[in-house]
């Protein structure tokens, strides 16, 4: 199972409804396991989404965050990533300075990206290298 996760680290106004690239991603390999959630997710959700990090295969990771936001709720699952230790690509939206912390902690560098194509063109050759 490929898994694309898209979390959001922001104040609760500013989350979004959906990944912005998730349709695209779907027309692209529609047997892609989704999974979306924020810094203010309930526990369950959490849960849920470490149980398919340690399933993939490959992991997309998606983070659109602001800094100074909370990461608390969403640890578990940065430490799901560095014990399944899976080919992983990270995009980063904005800058966190505690996630960078945890990269560091994890071995993974993300890319940087400021629009929907970046992110569309780094998945493409992830998933059809």
């Amino acid at each position: 199972m490929i898994l694309y996760l898209y979390i959001q680290i922001k104040s609760a106004d500013d989350i979004r409804f959906s990944s912005p690239v998730n349709s695209w991603l779907q027309s692209l390999k529609p047997d892609l396991t989704c999974a979306e959630l924020d810094n203010h997710s309930e526990n369950f959700l959490i849960n849920q989404t470490v149980k398919l990090v340690l399933g993939a295969s490959k992991v997309i990771l998606h983070l659109d965050m602001s800094d100074g936001q909370s990461i608390a709720a969403i640890r578990m699952i940065f430490e799901a990533l560095r014990k399944a230790q899976k080919p992983t690509l990270a995009l980063a939206e904005g800058s966190h300075k505690q996630l960078e912390s945890m990269f560091k902690m994890i071995k993974l560098t993300p890319n940087k990206i400021s629009s929907d194509k970046e992110a569309e063109a780094l998945i493409a050759n992830f998933l059809n290298p």
